[in-house]
């Protein structure tokens, strides 16, 4: 009897077919790139605020996804797929062609980054000088997810919700919030800088849920970046409407009473601008764009207070 191939990078654990459409299972777990954007943005427009606030990154998108959520902010790049296949070192010669030509040394990938662990162990091993940030939504399995975080230097996690109930409304896999939760831990605990982005989303995300997620990160430490994101539809999620503005500072004032930094995802406002937990302005910012930074070696210029920033 065949023994069958099974992939372990998340608690799927798919045999023979890859339900994310990321790995070829014939032979064993290899990563198939059927489809990818390269782009340069600014690391704000990514989602860091806290990271080298007003540089820039490369941003890599490729194809398959383990969580499928159903609004997809990149699903034209993730869920479509080119017969053509892309090897890892095709891939690899193109981010590193970019790089070079916008003279840029900082790569990020996309939220279903779990899927180019290989990719960036490459990209470590043997270009070691680029810096490496992710999104992520966490769903990886506990036995590869320190290797994953040891790779990386920033990582910036999305969190639809704090309940199987929540999740079960936006993906395939209710308990991929539990790994998002023990993700936050094993961040820590590795000592790995980290931002959260939020979503609140129109009929789903509930208040308490809400308050129980604050109360969670900051026992965790009150200190990492919170960025409460508006829901938008996309992908299969057309009928929703998007979060009224109102509703979303709604939430980011609540969250405001638990940590020290707070972000609301508002377009060119002062819901953008970094301030210390006195109340004092950090750095200023217009949309993506940094007009200014008032810390003084690693302080607020005011009250003195540090401020946990990589710059």
């Amino acid at each position: 009897m065949m023994r069958k191939k099974k992939c372990e990078l998340c608690p799927i654990a798919c045999t023979d077919i890859s339900i994310c459409m990321g790995f070829s299972l014939a032979d064993s777990p290899i990563r198939t790139y059927r489809n990818y954007k390269i782009t340069h943005i600014p690391i704000e427009k990514i989602g860091f605020y806290h990271y080298y606030p007003g540089s820039s990154a490369i941003l890599v998108v490729t194809s398959g996804c383990n969580l499928l959520c159903s609004f997809c902010p990149e699903h034209d790049t993730v869920f479509s797929f080119s017969r053509e296949k892309k090897s890892l070192n095709t891939l690899l010669s193109r981010i590193l062609n970019l790089t070079e030509r916008m003279g840029c040394h900082m790569i990020a990938f996309y939220c279903n980054s779990i899927l180019d662990i290989d990719l960036m162990k490459s990209i470590r091993e043997k270009f070691g000088y680029y810096k490496i940030v992710t999104l992520t939504n966490g769903f990886i399995s506990s036995s590869h997810m320190i290797d994953y975080i040891k790779i990386v230097d920033a990582i910036l996690l999305r969190i639809f919700g704090f309940s199987k109930e929540t999740y079960s409304r936006i993906t395939p896999f209710p308990d991929a919030y539990r790994y998002a939760r023990e993700f936050i831990d094993v961040a820590k605990n590795n000592n790995k800088f980290l931002e959260v982005e939020f979503y609140v989303i129109p009929g789903i995300t509930k208040e308490r849920e809400f308050l129980y997620f604050l109360e969670f990160l900051r026992e965790v430490n009150r200190d990492i970046p919170l960025h409460v994101r508006r829901f938008r539809p996309n992908f299969v999620e057309l009928e929703r409407r998007p979060t009224r503005t109102e509703v979303l500072l709604h939430y980011y004032n609540i969250a405001r009473k638990y940590l020290n930094y707070v972000y609301a995802d508002l377009w060119i406002s002062p819901y953008s601008d970094t301030f210390c937990p006195n109340g004092h302005l950090l750095i200023s910012r217009f949309g993506w764009k940094v007009k200014k930074v008032y810390i003084k070696k690693g302080r607020c210029p005011i009250c003195g207070v540090e401020v946990p920033i990589v710059a």
